[in-house]
């Protein structure tokens, strides 16, 4: 015996037909078919089919039953003599799936009192082919085939269907449906109304909300009947209260029925929103149900003030928070530091709470510093800032001090150069000076305009002789700014007039006009007078005798002063012969102070030893031909106030007593030294000049 397995065809959910041939019928072949299995190797112990007795060669068939949906089996065809079972070769096939199609239902159109169009869209037609399609329709929810139907062929893809033979003013439920060997599935369910002589609103309803951001969200809606007249427009509509309409904020998605997507935008973050689908018609406009969401937090939106109130150490801000982000604003204020984007984790202000513009105050900042400011809000969702402003501190003026010069006994000229404002403008500028260092605006003054710039000072009313400190100044809000401080020293004036009195100084009224002169002789530059006090000129000669070359007399510590012609003392006054008091001479009768003014006293005993050694006055003539034009003078007897020895002798007091009846003179005579006289004794002054 010999037998061939043919192929397998007509494949279905549980059944297939395979063929098979009889090759050689042997000794006689009592019964042949097919057996099959799910197993390879399958055998007549399986299932099978037997086709009887074979009585002569040739081809057969065999319908396989009881198949398993989506099952691989194997098969091959037999034969059995009553002894021996011969094989065909194993082949195998898969039976199909009894998945059903997969399906739309296309929105309902052209509704009529009686009739209305719908239809499908097979996407997928599943295990086997579709073999028939269509809607059907009924006035409860659900409908099914054995309901009422329309049939639209066959095959997968979109077909229309009408429905006819409908009620007026009715309303029906209709899907569409997909019959294969697995069976019948349905698409999504419409409603329709069909026309009346009333009109009808449409019939809307409204999708989830999703997709919900700061300012934006994602609804939409189906218009699953469009009543009695066309939907013209649909979409969603939203507000902050309940039940939104078409007058409040909206979406237009289009026209006519079925499912619509709606993307809303324009929001305020962490803010709830009420949100329903509508549907117009000429009708009218209908609403879906309402529904409701809350937009996300985010942090604030805010903008910096300009800085403005700028000084050496603080200055003004603040912020404009234009959005809350959604949230309570629970911290506000500037931050600020030398580098750019500064943030709370700098030095910062505390402005309250609240959305509203704020103004901030920028302290403990440095002089002539950059720094960067910026407005910051912080609510639950974390802190926001506003723009980057950068700033200067201003500062003090830089300011130098010019050389001093055209300096005389009682005025000099200086100046400065104002080079740097310090960020401010300057209100003030000059110089200032004093005896003493570093002198300032509290000292004298002089004031030489604003601005920066150059600019030059006259000082005036300076003493002669006189060491001063001079400084330029400029004053901005910040305060005042000084230059270097120079030194400098007024002349000696060539000479003075003065008008003495007679009375307690002066033995006589006289005008004499005094030659000053300027020397270093006592140890420092000082201004002596050039001629003895009371003469009217300095000695023509060195053995001079005239009134008018020696001038006055004074006994030590008195301030009367005497005058001698040669032969009468003026004034004639009983003479005081012995004078006992422990004192040098004091101020208030110094007879250079008095006569000569404020600053002119009698020198020290340092000063006239200072000035025989630094003169090197050994002889009268040395004193003589000195810048002071010392000569003898003569003095007036401790006695009796006699003349004596004028041309011949010079008596000079200083201001220091030797004892309490004596004081301490300059003598010239052979030479020049110091001794002690009788304090009764009357001798001539030479005034010296602090």
């Amino acid at each position: 015996m010999l037998v061939k397995t043919g192929v397998v065809t007509n494949i279905s959910i549980t059944t297939a037909t395979v063929s098979g041939d009889i090759l050689d019928l042997g000794e006689g072949v009592s019964k042949h078919g097919h057996c099959w299995s799910t197993n390879p190797n399958c055998s007549v112990a399986d299932l099978t089919t037997d086709l009887g007795a074979g009585s002569s060669t040739g081809g057969f068939t065999s319908l396989l039953n009881g198949l398993q949906p989506e099952t691989t089996y194997y098969v091959k065809a037999y034969c059995n003599d009553g002894k021996t079972t011969v094989y065909g070769s194993e082949i195998n096939f898969t039976t199909a799936s009894d998945a059903r199609p997969a399906l739309t239902t296309t929105p309902v159109t052209s509704i009529q009192k009686t009739s209305a169009s719908s239809g499908g869209n097979i996407t997928y037609e599943g295990g086997t082919p579709v073999k028939a399609r269509g809607v059907c329709w009924n006035v409860g929810p659900n409908p099914v085939i054995s309901d009422y139907v329309t049939s639209s062929g066959t095959g997968a893809g979109s077909f229309i269907s009408t429905m006819t033979g409908l009620n007026p003013g009715t309303t029906y439920y209709v899907r569409a449906y997909a019959t294969n060997d697995g069976g019948t599935a349905y698409g999504n369910e419409y409603s329709f109304t069909t026309q009346t002589d009333t009109p009808v609103a449409p019939t809307v309803t409204t999708a989830a909300v999703s997709a919900v951001t700061d300012n934006s969200a994602m609804c939409g809606g189906n218009v699953t009947n469009e009543g009695t007249a066309a939907v013209i427009a649909k979409g969603v509509c939203w507000n902050t209260l309940p039940n939104p309409t078409i007058a409040h904020n909206t979406t237009n998605d289009g026209s006519g029925g079925g499912s619509f997507v709606s993307a809303i935008s324009g929001l305020d973050p962490g803010t709830k929103y009420y949100v329903r689908a509508y549907a117009t018609s000429s009708v009218g406009t209908s609403y879906g149900g309402e529904d409701n969401f809350t937009t996300e937090i985010i942090v604030p939106a805010l903008t910096t003030l300009p800085v403005s109130s700028i000084t050496s150490t603080s200055a003004s801000s603040g912020g404009d928070i234009t959005s809350t982000g959604g949230a309570n604003i629970l911290a506000k204020g500037v931050c600020w530091s030398t580098s750019i984007n500064p943030s709370t984790a700098d030095n910062i202000t505390n402005d309250g709470i609240g959305s509203d513009t704020y103004t901030s105050s920028i302290t403990g900042l440095t002089a002539l510093n950059t720094y960067h400011v910026r407005a910051y809000a912080t609510n639950s969702a974390g802190t926001a800032y506003g723009q980057d402003i950068s700033f200067t501190t201003k500062g003090l003026a830089t300011v130098s001090t010019t050389a001093i010069t055209s300096i005389t006994s009682s005025s000099a000229v200086s100046g400065g150069n104002v080079t740097f404002d310090g960020g401010a403008p300057i209100t003030a500028r000059g110089v200032c000076w004093s005896t003493a260092s570093n002198p300032t605006i509290s000292d004298f003054t002089t004031t030489d305009g604003t601005g920066p710039g150059p600019f030059t000072s006259v000082i005036n009313g300076l003493a002669s002789n006189k060491v001063y400190h001079v400084r330029a100044y400029a004053t901005n809000s910040e305060g005042t700014a000084y230059g270097s401080d120079r030194m400098f020293s007024t002349l000696c004036p060539s000479s003075m007039t003065l008008t003495h009195t007679v009375g307690t100084v002066a033995p006589i009224t006289t005008t004499i006009t005094y030659g000053i002169v300027k020397t270093n002789l006592s140890g420092e530059d000082k201004c002596w007078i050039s001629q003895n006090l009371g003469a009217l000129n300095q000695a023509p000669t060195i053995n001079d005798t005239y009134e008018s070359s020696s001038g006055w007399y004074w006994q030590f510590n008195t301030k009367q002063g005497f005058r001698h012609n040669g032969n009468t003392r003026t004034p004639v006054t009983m003479w005081i012969s012995s004078i006992d008091g422990i004192s040098d001479w004091i101020a208030a009768n110094d007879p250079c102070t008095l006569l000569l003014g404020s600053g002119w006293r009698i020198p020290t005993l340092t000063e006239w030893s200072n000035v025989i050694q630094n003169g090197g006055w050994s002889t009268p003539e040395d004193a003589y031909a000195s810048v002071l034009k010392v000569h003898p003078a003569g003095s007036l007897a401790s006695a009796d106030g006699s003349l004596l020895n004028r041309g011949f002798v010079g008596n000079y007091w200083t201001n220091m007593q030797y004892t309490s009846t004596q004081g301490v003179m300059i003598n010239i005579y052979i030479g020049v030294s110091t001794y002690s006289s009788s304090k009764a004794a009357a001798g001539t002054l030479r005034c010296i000049r602090d």
